[in-house]
């Protein structure tokens, strides 16, 4: 039995910190010696952190696409490297996805992506994974995976009755009404999803978290998570309304903040043994409270670093909540619906 298999984006990040500004026209910056070059992308990210956290690599399954060019041997490799379980298509038609990520200072990060491969992910080719493989999780991040974001509802149902899903989504290149629809089904297919503010805007055209959390609970979706970075995170049930305030940390890069708090998720899940969808039901006030920390605390040690997965540790984690734990319970605000 797998812990989770992670199905998304596998991008190559290439990340330029310290700008003081964005050039001009023209205009040359000098940020120092070199830039820094990682692997990216949901489907990466997400295992990185829950290997850092304390799970088995051989638990965790990668599912994604790449291109066969050396971007993708990069990536083949690390995914080696952790020894995690893959099931990887390569596309020999179009190069691995790359996000170029400018980070200025006191600016919001600023994203130039080329989506590359991961358009070229079978839907089929997913279907057949997931029909022979059994996960406590099964994590899905969409948006630009082609033909998988139009069967990613019915991916999600096939698997829904035996696998915890967990969906993310990014707001893909086309806005198309179809695209949010497609992205919408697969929300309420879902048991958890993740997304920011503006994702759910995006998602459910509803102006505040608890109209549009409620638009999706609606439809089928058990808990929705809505983070807000440094204002801290909602986490919305058919009966609760969680807000808690974030942690407060020196963040040097916010990169991979976002995978890091799905992979605290997770992990929570896992080794409170909340192994299938029948046990999300029995999650009581206290139980979401504790999850929604322990992710928080994921997510903001995930900025100490520079990198998507640097400072994730199980360590930095647990010290954030001795450290911080009890004001942050104090300031947790719990209404019932």
């Amino acid at each position: 039995m797998l812990a989770c298999t992670c199905i998304g984006f596998l991008m190559v990040d290439i990340v330029i910190h310290g700008l003081q500004k964005i050039p001009n026209p023209g205009e040359i910056t000098y940020v120092g010696r070199d830039f820094a070059i990682s692997t990216g992308g949901h489907a990466i990210n997400v295992p990185i952190d829950l290997v850092k956290l304390g799970l088995d690599p051989k638990t965790i399954m990668v599912v994604g696409a790449v291109g066969s060019d050396p971007f993708g041997s990069y990536v083949l490799s690390v995914i080696s490297k952790y020894g995690f379980v893959s099931n990887i298509f390569v596309s020999h038609t179009t190069g691995t996805g790359k996000n170029v990520i400018l980070v200025e200072e006191g600016q919001d990060r600023r994203f130039i992506i080329a989506t590359g491969a991961n358009e070229d992910l079978p839907a089929n080719f997913v279907r057949r994974v997931l029909a022979s493989v059994e996960s406590y999780v099964t994590y899905l991040a969409i948006g630009f995976l082609g033909e998988v974001d139009s069967a990613a509802a019915d991916i999600a149902s096939d698997v829904r009755s035996k696998s915890i899903v967990f969906l993310d989504f990014v707001i893909p290149p086309s806005k198309a009404p179809r695209k949010r629809e497609e992205i919408f089904r697969a929300a309420c297919s879902a048991h958890i999803l993740h997304c920011n503010v503006g994702e759910l805007k995006y998602l459910t055209n509803a102006e505040s978290i608890k109209d549009g959390a409620k638009r999706l609970i609606d439809e089928g979706t058990s808990i929705v998570l809505v983070t807000l970075g440094s204002k801290g995170a909602y986490l919305l049930t058919k009966d609760l309304t969680i807000f808690q305030p974030a942690f407060r940390v020196d963040a040097v890069d916010p990169t991979g903040a976002g995978d890091a708090f799905s992979a605290g998720i997770i992990y929570w899940l896992i080794k409170h043994e909340i192994r299938s969808p029948h046990n999300i039901g029995s999650l009581d006030e206290g139980d979401l409270v504790e999850m929604l920390m322990f992710a928080q605390a994921t997510g903001a040690s995930a900025t100490t670093g520079a990198g998507a997965a640097t400072a994730v540790s199980i360590e930095n984690v647990m010290s954030l909540i001795r450290e911080q734990g009890e004001r942050i319970s104090e300031m947790t605000s719990v209404k019932k619906r």
